[in-house]
């Protein structure tokens, strides 16, 4: 019996009491440009009409699965991939919008370049209002590995994976790191591969009340800051520096720090900027989790211009200003 050919693109759409946006939601999927795909959406237990918008919704390519209970975005999540028909998996939640050349763009950005097993692109919150919140991402790899150190490198509901990639490397979600999963998954991926994003912006989100960031965002920001630690670890483990980050950080400590920047790196010009890029973001991320913030500290900031031989200008510079005014402003992230 011949095997029927799978489709491009799996769409993976988690979904749980979701009924009031995932029309809009999977209306935008369907419209897309890059038409080869399946939309397998998990109803993770809803206790609305979930089920029955997606069942009202006409067309072929849609695969409804239901769990009998709340499972939990982490299982649906890695449920999904085992699920999964396409040679891509498109992550795609129940309340956003993707634009319409977003798997278009994608695509060719994967196919083009088979060193990169996932990628993302830019977004923007839907939410309507004059400060939309505006998610910017490189494109370059190793740019991404340094922006690990203060966030996430991609928008993970824009997110965009080599299906192959996961089935061979056994790459899952990890559920110790809840409310992060996404920020770890990224952190596994790079070691097998390459990261990108698509320079075009691909999708409207929505914060909602029952987005993590709201409903859990203490344990977000607890979780996150010990994987950027560990992704600290990782980086200084792998180029054999013998550093460890104390948990007090204090502005003494980052006048030591800047002798990494003289440490031996990789030959070559172009290894030893990026090598200099991403101790930027770590510097930076470093500012921002001070214990002793004070005018004092600032003016030392300020006079001592090291933050310009670290890379650090514009809206990074001005936050860390502002962090020494107002320290609770921003969440540490070390």
């Amino acid at each position: 019996m011949m095997r029927t050919k799978g489709p491009a693109i799996t769409v993976l759409m988690p979904a749980h009491n979701a009924a009031w946006y995932v029309r809009e939601a999977v209306a935008s999927i369907l419209s897309q440009t890059f038409q080869d795909f399946e939309l397998l959406i998990i109803d993770d237990g809803s206790v609305d009409s979930t089920s029955a918008v997606i069942e009202s919704i006409s067309d072929s390519r849609i695969r409804l699965v239901r769990n009998s209970k709340n499972l939990g975005l982490i299982a649906t999540l890695n449920k999904g991939i085992e699920l999964a028909r396409g040679r891509y998996i498109a992550r795609m939640d129940a309340d956003d919008i993707s634009l319409p050349r977003r798997f278009e763009w994608q695509y060719q950005l994967m196919e083009r370049s088979p060193q990169v097993v996932a990628c993302s692109g830019w977004s923007v919150d839907v939410c309507p209002g004059v400060w939309n919140k505006y998610n910017f991402r490189e494109a370059d790899h190793d740019t991404l590995l340094g922006r690990m150190f203060v966030e996430s490198p991609l928008s993970h509901p824009a997110s965009f994976i080599r299906r192959s990639t996961l089935l061979e490397s056994g790459i899952r979600y990890d559920t110790r790191y809840a409310h992060c999963e996404d920020y770890r998954f990224w952190f596994d991926l790079s070691k097998v591969g390459r990261l990108s994003n698509v320079q075009k912006m691909v999708l409207r989100y929505r914060v909602v009340e029952t987005s993590v960031s709201q409903l859990h965002g203490e344990q977000q920001a607890a979780t996150a800051r010990k994987l950027r630690r560990e992704i600290v670890d990782d980086f200084f483990q792998k180029r054999g520096v013998s550093i460890t980050i104390p948990e007090q950080i204090t502005s003494g400590y980052l006048h030591e720090f800047i002798k990494l920047y003289d440490t031996p790196t990789p030959a070559g010009v172009v290894a030893r900027e990026m090598y200099l890029r991403q101790l930027s973001f770590l510097h930076y991320s470093l500012y921002m989790s001070q214990q002793d913030y004070d005018l004092p500290a600032l003016f030392r900031f300020l006079a001592s211009g090291d933050y310009l031989r670290y890379g650090i200008r514009g809206k990074r510079a001005a936050k860390i200003v502002v962090k020494h005014l107002f320290p609770r402003r921003f969440e540490a992230l070390l």
